[in-house]
């Protein structure tokens, strides 16, 4: 038996997800797991970003953002099909309330029953994490399955 039958993979569209995902897939073919590709719109940008061009609580802008998303769950599912075209990736788009991307993964991660959860990060350290804090250390700090985090090609240690 496999130690591992359901990967999910947060993907943003950047460098970071697809190098995490590439790690996935490489996990997915050795163990015979199914891949699940999630995108996370993060209502409190939407509203942020719509106040700021002033489109405050703008469906145009929520929209884009959606577009984005499946833009990035394309190219991901595209990367999945040409590493491995026997495997197969489910993807989903999620909401979550501002700043609680973590939380939604989470939550879904328990919906869908993943058993590894697979995601990138930027490895932005000092002020910078802080300020914009991080999605991947709320995973692993508060999520109950194993997470693996695939710092960026080019993060410095």
């Amino acid at each position: 038996m496999s130690l591992y039958q359901r990967i999910l993979v947060p993907v943003d569209g950047g460098p970071p997800a697809f190098h995490a995902l590439d790690h996935a897939i490489a996990i997915a073919r050795e163990q015979g797991a199914r891949l699940m590709l999630v995108s996370v719109l993060d209502e409190g940008v939407a509203d942020y970003r719509g106040a700021e061009v002033g489109w405050v609580g703008s469906e145009r802008l929520h929209e884009e953002l959606a577009a984005q998303a499946r833009a990035a769950l394309e190219r991901a599912g595209e990367r999945v099909r040409s590493a491995d075209p026997g495997l197969a990736a489910e993807t989903e788009i999620l909401e979550a309330p501002k700043g609680e991307i973590w939380k939604r993964i989470l939550e879904f991660a328990g919906e869908w029953g993943a058993d590894l959860l697979v995601v990138g990060t930027h490895g932005r350290q000092g002020l910078d994490r802080v300020l914009l804090g991080s999605v991947s250390e709320a995973l692993v700090r508060h999520g109950r399955l194993p997470v693996l985090v695939v710092p960026a090609p080019d993060a410095d240690s």
